[in-house]
Order: C-alpha cells, then structure tokens, then sequence
C-alpha cells in the first residue's frame, strides 16, 4: 500500500481524501469569513486547494507575496487559471493592481449570480505587506 501521507506540496485530486466532511460543511456555509487552524503539515493548504478545484475560488499564499508586486503577479496568475475553468470570467488586465483585480472579479461574480472565495494561505503574511507599506 502506498502511503497516502505525503510531504511536499499540497495534496490534490485522487490523493486528496478524508476531509469530504469539513469541504461540505465550508460549501453550505455563507458566512463571510471562515478560518481554517491548525498544526503545521497538517493539510490546510491541501484543503485550500481542493476547495479552490471545486469553487470559484481563488487561491492566493500570501507568504509567497514579498510585496505588491509580488502580490498582484500572483492574482494575475490565479485569475488566469481560474479564467479557464470558469467562461464568464474574463482574464485580468494586466495593468490594474491586485485590489482592482480582485475587485473587478467579485463584480463579474456577483453579476453571475455567484461569489468568488477567496482562499488564502498563510494569511499572516499580510501584516508583513502592510508593514512594508507604512514603510513606503
């Protein structure tokens, strides 16, 4: 048998399993925010990222975002991938910042009837790009 832990990258498709409970639970729920914790390598990001194949949503790990830039390289990169699963969104222009894109893709969702997720990892990376503009 193989093991099905596997360390490395998130966990996806046919190796992702278990959590069928907990995607179900976050699916039927529409509040405006929920949070996922817990320990380190315990599967969050895997479970972020099976939710991202199964939403509309948007994956964005805000540990990888070194500043603004970096930022809005990477909505651009998540908003083209999610442009080919979803037709009624349109790829992101390329000269608009992540919070214009992330803007104009929450209003093309809503006038499809729909929400966009926003499932973001390693949130606290955050603070590091407010931090880096009180700086500026």
């Amino acid at each position: 048998m193989r093991n099905p832990y596997i360390v490395g990258g998130p966990v996806m498709g046919r190796d992702f399993y278990g959590r069928e409970a907990i995607i179900e639970a976050i699916c039927e729920r529409r509040d405006r925010a929920i949070h996922v914790m817990g320990m380190r390598r315990i599967g969050k990001t895997s479970l972020l990222r099976q939710l991202e194949s199964q939403l509309p949503g948007l994956f964005l790990d805000f540990q990888a975002a070194v500043g603004r830039t970096d930022l809005t390289r990477q909505v651009q990169r998540g908003l083209r991938r999610l442009s080919r699963r979803l037709p009624w969104l349109p790829p992101p222009d390329e000269g608009k910042s992540a919070f214009e894109l992330l803007e104009d893709a929450d209003e093309q969702a809503e006038a499809e009837g729909t929400s966009l997720w926003l499932l973001c990892d390693e949130a606290e990376g955050l603070i590091d790009l407010g931090e880096q503009d009180s700086v500026a």
